[in-house]
């Protein structure tokens, strides 16, 4: 007798459909019903397909009619519609098919998630662990096989329909067929074992419908969870709470295995001890989890009463604040009986997740929390989704610390714990993100399901699950994000510098490419390869896309794991001892490898001097090529016929441009490599900042929605005042002088990153088209990235150095990060209330419901004021042909008037910035940390004026030129303001890039590389005609303005020769009212050039400006509110072109040139890249260089 505990609406719709199903032949009906249940589209209607699975067990066996083909299929399905149509007691559930696998006992299996049930995944790690327990291993294989197989075969057909939703649909005609064919090649004494083991009188749990002729399969997604229920059901209550500790313990091993004595994250099943002679543990738990931010037990409530659980804990805490803690593991990793162990010290924090024995997703469990509760309480089940998908456990002690600290919200979650974590997680660990607080939090009913499947699609559907590969078993001991060209990289949880690259192959071919830190002995060797690292994964990746269908086309690879480990030199004698891998002859890579059972891993040592040398020298991909061949070698033996095919594509590829290029660079200043910081700020630190904005937006009383323009500028400059104060009372908790130096060393390493990638830029014409474009954009995504994170690290420093606290908070990472994004946002703000003030559109500013504030930018979808923008700027950086003889002659006049304006000859003050970047012969620094320099201010003096035989009075006046007045951060002008003025360059002289020395008593601080760049900036910019500031600069000043004047005069007749040059009748500095001033209006002015081709009948008339370079988006507006609103130079040149446009004919006759019909093409010409941001403009802008490609053309 067929019944059910929950579905009763199930019974209803089958007694009103069974006269329908009675109608047709079993068999038929059977499969064509099998066929609507297993339909990934219906998986939601889980009450309908229930109650067509009953009519099968309910069916008469009496009825003919035949379903033959997929007609009679659609017309049973329209009798059947109305009535199985979903009911509202039917929730959305995860709709995957076949998109998860797991793995068992050394095999893949495929499962489905989306049950109906909670917290399935977990409950499935927990399968063969309960199954080991029960003696049921082979049962187990016997159901994951059949269940696994049946995924197997119809993924293909049971494709999802782009809807999501309760729904039931009508299925394909191909899963029809599929289904159909399924029946055939199921085998009955397969179907009678398998429902042996899970029979069951409740519909929900039935799997199969016996009958005197045989056994049918039911498409019942539930079939896993039923057989975890049936066996967990078996165990007494009283066994319950120690299984789910080894349940618990071998999900924890499983995710440990990688781990070695080094580096401990998770030690499982641990101990305690107060000493480490002592280890015999009074208490046993799963798991104790290691986190730089603390430690984590993870404890069973219902192995103690409630008094000795409290008990144990209070033990644990007491030893802790003894300095005595010793955790340990309680079994040896190794053969020599050694436990991996950890002494937990006093100033360590411990959380405590205690949970219960409930481990059945088919049983009902509330779960309630308060918040007056002293621990964190959870479930097993959530236990092993905080393991599996944590980033590592700094997260997940972070998240506890958000629900026992930060969270005052109710949360509701029908994934129990788990489900909040994950959500957690996708919001970015933040689910308030704004100034609204929130009541109640809605996490929704399949959360987590739906979490597992997405992760696996997104990461895990090409892992190697079932390969039986040691370092690539567990897919959650892996951080992976997917790359270009079906790459994934694959860091370690936990373990610091090791992880690869990895690719799948559809001949389930797979290469590893695994790179591990540790072979380095210290962080010299590292970076002498570092490089390289980055050059020869380039290669490696560009290399296998070339033989992508080599690989996949030879039988020889079909299925192999190829692992292919680089190594430095010095590691690689300690690890070959025979050294028989050091001793090969080879150009580039010295490769050989270990071959069993189609697993081969190969070990390489890069020749890396000559690798580099000879890429940046080669001109094809001969290098490449055979860098690759030598790498791939140890294969030859054991896989010929892919080896010779590699051979036959490397020779053919060689005579192609290159692909991977090197070059090297020396710099001037000195610098580290070993010193270099690296700028990094999580999005967690962004977050927690816009959150806090949103606050002060919300009490400032903006009101939400869109504001643009001049409003959008008050809204910001509203809340500015009070951030800006806000920002300094955060600064002023720490010591100006530590967070000085360390955001001076993300200062000069963001400053050395922007000038080599400049170098870089132009250095790769020798490479494939396609890969130079490709180079080029990252080159210039890279170096604007950095230039915008230096604005960040450099108001972060200024402000510092403005508010010389010496607070006493310590200065973590997590604090810093903060400070950053703080610092990042200011200047976002600022900028774009700058952008706003001055235009309309182009950027807004949104207010959102929860007071957040985003700038919203209308350019970014715009290709033209966008990427193409930028890369026209960088292949025209504004250079122009250079008049020696007027530069000779002004060069004198400023060098007189810079020494007239400072005091200092300009020769002395280059060359003590010079002096200053190399070291010089000072003699020994108080420190150097970061590629941040102290120095005695006597040694430099004595040391400059004794190298350069200069009297201490100018040497002194060099340095003072150069000493940041930190009491005028804050001045535009020679006027304070409340803010630091970082759109303001000209006018503003006391900003850090160009006082770039710190006078701290008697000794100085400073970064060559900052140096290094004001000298250059010095240099460049004088020969642009402008200055780094102009305050205190009036001689300079007059002379660069009269300088400047030659050359806008000189583009002119530089375009008019080259006009010339290639045949065209020219005109500069053209009036059309000479030629007839009663016939020509006096108001168009002139046309700079006017230039005919008598041959293409085409009249070229250019208008020549000549604009300042700018620096800042402050400057660059306000340039261009002068230049189209204040002077409108575009109207009035538009005016000239509509003129000639109707009078052209007119203008020939009187110049005396053949009468015809004439194309009119007008250009404006710039000595830089120069576009309108204000408005639409009818005509070209080029800059000079472009100008001249395009008469060239």
């Amino acid at each position: 007798m067929i019944k059910t505990s929950g579905f009763s609406g199930a019974k209803t719709k089958m007694e009103r459909i069974m006269p329908i199903v009675n109608e047709y032949d079993f068999e038929d009906v059977s499969k064509a019903i099998y066929c609507i249940c297993v339909c990934v589209n219906n998986r939601s209607a889980l009450e309908s397909t229930l109650s067509l699975n009953w009519t099968l067990a309910e069916h008469s066996h009496k009825g003919n009619k035949r379903i033959k083909d997929y007609d009679d299929f659609k017309k049973f399905f329209i009798s059947i519609g109305s009535i199985i149509k979903p009911s509202v007691y039917d929730d959305a559930v995860v709709e995957d098919y076949g998109d998860v696998s797991i793995q068992l006992f050394g095999k893949k299996y495929s499962v489905i998630i989306g049950t109906g049930h909670n917290m399935v995944f977990a409950c499935l790690q927990f399968l063969p662990i309960l199954a080991c327990e029960l003696n049921k291993k082979d049962e187990l294989i016997e159901v994951m096989t059949y269940n696994s197989f049946i995924i197997d075969f119809l993924k293909e057909a049971n494709t999802k329909d782009g809807n999501y939703g309760v729904r039931l649909v009508l299925p394909s005609e191909a899963l029809f067929i599929k289904v159909n064919e399924l029946f055939d090649n199921l085998g009955i004494n397969t179907l009678k074992k398998i429902d042996a083991i899970l029979e069951s009188d409740y519909i929900e749990k039935k799997h199969f419908i016996e009958t005197e002729s045989g056994i049918i399969p039911l498409a019942n997604t539930s079939l896993l969870l039923d057989l975890y229920d049936q066996w967990y059901k078996s165990v007494s209550k009283k066994d319950k709470a120690k299984l789910v500790d080894r349940m618990l313990t071998g999900v924890a091993f499983d995710l440990s295995k990688l781990e070695t004595y080094e580096t401990i994250n998770l030690l499982c099943p641990v101990g305690f001890s107060d000493s480490r002679e002592n280890l015999n543990p009074k208490y046993q738990f799963p798991f104790v989890l290691v986190s730089s931010k603390g430690i984590i037990f993870a404890v069973n409530k219902d192995d103690y009463s409630n008094r000795e659980l409290q008990k144990i804990i209070n033990e644990i805490i007491s030893t802790k604040n003894k300095d005595t803690l010793f955790l340990f593991e309680l079994y040896s990793r190794n053969e020599e009986g050694k436990c991996r162990g950890i002494t937990v010290l006093k100033n360590a924090d411990i959380k405590f997740m205690i949970y219960d024995a409930w481990a059945n997703p088919s049983e009902t469990h509330i779960f309630t929390r308060r918040r007056d509760e002293k621990y964190y309480y959870c479930t097993a089940f959530d236990i092993v989704y905080y393991l599996l998908f944590m980033k590592d456990a700094d997260e997940l002690y972070d998240y506890l610390n958000f629900i026992k600290c930060e969270n005052n919200s109710k949360i509701l979650g029908h994934g129990g714990d788990a489900s909040t974590f994950l959500a957690w997680k996708d919001a970015d660990q933040v689910f308030e993100k704004g100034a609204i607080k929130y009541s109640l939090i809605d996490i929704g009913f399949d959360i987590e399901n739906e979490y597992v499947v997405d992760y696996y699609c997104k990461k895990l559907k090409d892992f190697p699950f079932g390969r039986e590969d040691y370092i690539l078993d567990n897919p959650f001991s892996w951080n992976i994000t997917p790359k270009e060209n079906g790459f994934y990289e694959y860091v370690q949880k936990g373990k610091v510098g090791f992880g690869g690259l990895y690719r799948l192959f559809q001949n389930n071919c797979y290469f590893f490419f695994p790179h591990n830190v540790k072979f380095y002995p210290d962080i010299n060797e590292y970076l002498k390869y570092k490089d390289a690292i980055y050059m020869i994964e380039d290669l490696i990746q560009r290399m296998m896309t070339s033989v992508k269908d080599i690989i996949e086309s030879c039988h020889e690879m079909d299925g192999c794991s190829v692992q292919v480990m680089m190594m430095p030199e010095a590691y690689a004698k300690k690890a070959d001892s025979s050294g028989i891998l050091l001793a090969q002859e080879r150009s580039y890579a010295k490769s050989d490898s270990i071959i069993s059972n189609r697993k081969i891993c190969i070990r390489f040592v890069p020749i890396v001097d000559r690798l580099f040398e000879d890429i940046s020298k080669a001109k094809d991909r001969t290098v490449e090529a055979v860098f690759f061949m030598e790498l791939m070698q140890p294969m030859k033996k054991n896989l010929p016929y892919f080896y010779s095919q590699l051979v036959e594509r490397m020779e053919s590829i060689k005579s192609e441009k290159k692909e991977v290029s090197a070059i090297s660079f020396k710099v001037e200043y000195e610098w580290k490599q070993e010193q270099e910081s690296i700028f990094r700020v999580g999005d967690g630190a962004y977050i927690a900042v816009r959150k806090h904005i949103a606050k002060v937006c919300y009490n400032a009383g903006i009101n939400s929605g869109s504001y643009y323009g001049k409003d959008a500028t008050a809204v910001v400059r509203l809340i500015q005042k009070e951030l800006i104060e806000d920002f300094e009372k955060e600064i002023i908790k720490y010591d100006y002088l530590k967070l000085f130096e360390r955001s001076l060393s993300d200062y000069a390493t963001l400053l050395h990153e922007i000038m080599i990638h400049r170098q870089r830029y132009n250095c790769f014409d020798d490479m494939k088209d396609t890969v130079r474009d490709e180079v080029a954009h990252n080159i210039i995504k890279q170096r604007e990235e950095a230039k915008h994170n230096l604005r960040t690290v450099s108001y972060l420093l200024e402000t510092a150095l403005f508010n010389t606290g010496r607070g006493k908070e310590v200065l973590s990472n997590e604090k810093y990060q903060y400070l950053l994004a703080y610092a990042n946002w200011l200047v976002v703000l600022g900028d774009n209330a700058d952008m706003c003030y001055f235009t309309e559109n182009e950027v807004y500013v949104e207010v959102s419901g929860e007071y957040i504030i985003d700038v919203e930018s209308n350019r970014e979808s715009d290709h033209f004021l966008g990427e193409e923008l930028a890369k026209r700027m960088y292949d025209n950086p504004g250079h122009f042909e250079r008049d020696n003889t007027a530069d000779k002659k002004f060069f004198g006049v400023v060098k007189q008037a810079f020494e007239k304006d400072t005091g200092v000859s300009l020769e002395i003050f280059l060359s003590f910035m010079y002096y200053l970047e190399t070291g010089g012969n000072i003699g020994k620094e108080l420190y150097l940390r970061g590629n941040v320099i102290c120095f005695w201010k006597e040694d430099i003096i004595n040391d400059y004026c004794s190298v350069q035989n200069v009297s201490r009075e100018l040497a002194e006046k060099a340095l003072h030129l150069l000493n940041i007045n930190t009491d005028r951060l804050k001045t535009k002008n020679n006027v304070a303001d409340f803010y630091l003025p970082i759109g303001e360059k000209e006018k503003r002289c006391d900003r850090y890039e160009v006082k770039p020395i710190y006078e701290y008593g008697d000794m100085i601080i400073y970064s060559p590389v900052a140096v290094h760049f004001l000298r250059d900036y010095w240099q460049n910019s004088i020969f642009e005609f402008h200055m780094p500031f102009e305050i205190g600069m009036p001689s300079t000043k007059k002379v660069l303005i009269d300088w400047k004047r030659v050359y806008e005069k000189k583009i002119v007749f530089d375009l008019e020769k080259v006009f010339k040059d290639y045949g065209f009748e020219v005109r500069a500095n053209f009036e059309l009212m000479n030629l007839d001033k009663k016939k020509y209006p006096q108001f168009l002015g002139d046309y700079d050039l006017f230039a005919v081709d008598l041959q293409k009948k085409e009249i070229w008339i250019i208008e020549c400006k000549f604009i300042e370079k700018v620096e800042t988006f402050y400057e660059m507006y306000r340039q261009q509110n002068r230049f189209f609103k204040e002077d409108k130079c575009d109207e009035k040149f538009q005016r000239r072109i509509d003129f000639l446009n109707e009078n052209y004919a007119e203008v020939m006759k009187d110049l005396k040139l053949p009468a015809a019909e004439y194309d009119i093409k007008p250009y404006m010409c710039v000595n830089k890249v120069f576009v309108s941001r204000y408005k639409d403009i009818a005509f070209p802008i080029l800059s000079y260089r472009e100008m001249v490609a395009e008469i060239e053309k």
